[in-house]
């Protein structure tokens, strides 16, 4: 398959550091069949792009990632809007009963209302987040966009993917390596990290800006970044902030948020936790490091601390990633809810005290499994293109012109 080609990342030989860590899939499990696969929980957010959400879905059941969900909710953005057309609601119920998905109402109705204006209690993505999460009783929580299809094969590797990120988010203790107060693992990071598909900013702006390469992106450069010593030869400090003279007008992170730096370093000197940082809030040369999340892991972890990502590349994202449900309701639920827009809960979390000083998180690297892939912005397939679209065409025809006799 996709994977092949790629020798020891994907499990076809290569270095013994990738072997020895056990990314091969195989046969089995990887070891990790102390996990039910129903314990997980998927929430699908659709907007737009009919076509590119069937495409999305078919590659999920024949990567074998469906089965193993025990819950399964669909929320479509628009809402209970009376302007959707018949046809489109017809097949959207088509749709899910195909995959086998429950339409789940995207409503932040539980939230109470701020004391001016009125919240927006339908149709937004974060309302969505927050009700699925509500409504998912399963340990483990996958919230997915419309565009991200899965490229893994074969099935095992993405079995083995998926447990063990799941065996990560269960260690509530030592992720780091570096004892019982090591930060916790938020979540497991789940986008392929060579198959990443367009658009993928993380390298785009490290490479205009003069700013190492995000830790989202060492598995592309490196089997085993650790050994290598991931982002060392890949940039040229010190950082030169442009203060908008050039670099497409963009002010840095790295400049607005220093004024964090120094009490992140201080919180974590309390407890040593994770390899050594240094003690210099002008010295970047902890930026984008990765380790090892144990000695038998597969995946790569990196700290959100401001002392460690002085450059905000590792930031909260909508792209793939596996959470404990508790976990995700604990900190993240009333972004999600009270801000409802996308962009603002990414922004939000990524400059927050708790992502950037105290407690800070650990975030998990997995080689991944899914790419981003847009094929369409149409609310339903072209008729020639899917019969259940065409059925569903001639059943709000017939409705049409039943109704204007």
């Amino acid at each position: 398959g996709m994977q092949g080609s790629h020798g020891g990342i994907s499990g076809g030989g290569g270095s013994s550091s990738s072997s020895r860590r056990g990314d091969g899939g195989g046969g089995d499990d990887g070891g990790t069949t102390g996990h039910d696969p129903r314990s997980l929980c998927l929430c699908v957010l659709h907007g737009e792009g009919a076509v590119t959400l069937n495409a999305t879905l078919e590659s999920w059941s024949a990567g074998g990632l469906l089965p193993m969900a025990r819950q399964r909710f669909l929320a479509f953005l628009d809402g209970p809007d009376p302007n959707v057309p018949e046809e489109v609601s017809c097949w959207r119920q088509k749709l899910a009963v195909r995959y086998g998905f429950e339409v789940l109402r995207p409503s932040s109705g539980d939230w109470p209302d701020p004391f001016i204006r009125k919240r927006q209690r339908y149709g937004s993505p974060g309302a969505a987040m927050a009700a699925c999460a509500s409504a998912c009783h399963s340990e483990y929580i996958f919230f997915l966009e419309d565009d991200w299809e899965l490229v893994t094969r074969p099935k095992e590797l993405v079995r083995h993917r998926i447990f063990a990120a799941m065996d990560i988010l269960s260690n509530r203790g030592d992720a780091g390596g570096g004892g019982s107060c090591a930060p916790p693992v938020l979540a497991v990071h789940m986008r392929h990290k060579l198959f990443f598909g367009p658009p993928f900013y993380e390298l785009l702006t490290a490479a205009q800006h003069n700013e190492p390469p995000s830790p989202y992106i060492a598995w592309y450069f490196s089997e085993d970044p650790v050994e290598t010593r991931f982002p060392d030869d890949l940039w040229t400090g010190p950082f030169w902030d442009s203060r908008g003279v050039c670099d497409s007008q963009r002010r840095s992170w790295h400049a607005t948020l220093h004024y964090q730096r120094r009490a992140a370093g201080s919180a974590e000197r309390q407890c040593p936790r994770l390899p050594d940082a240094p003690l210099d809030e002008h010295d970047d040369s902890a930026a984008s490091r990765v380790w090892w999340c144990d000695d038998d892991s597969s995946l790569l972890c990196a700290s959100t601390a401001a002392h460690r990502d002085p450059f905000r590349s590792l930031m909260f994202s909508t792209n793939p990633m596996l959470y404990r449900t508790e976990t995700w309701e604990l900190h993240l639920a009333s972004y999600a809810a009270v801000l409802q827009d996308l962009r603002a809960v990414e922004e939000a979390v990524s400059t927050s005290y708790m992502w950037r000083v105290s407690p800070t998180f650990t975030l998990a690297l997995s080689l991944g499994l899914f790419r981003h892939r847009r094929l369409d912005r149409a609310k339903i397939p072209a008729a020639e293109l899917d019969r259940e679209a065409a059925r569903c065409m001639a059943l709000a025809a017939a409705a049409a012109a039943a109704s204007s006799e």
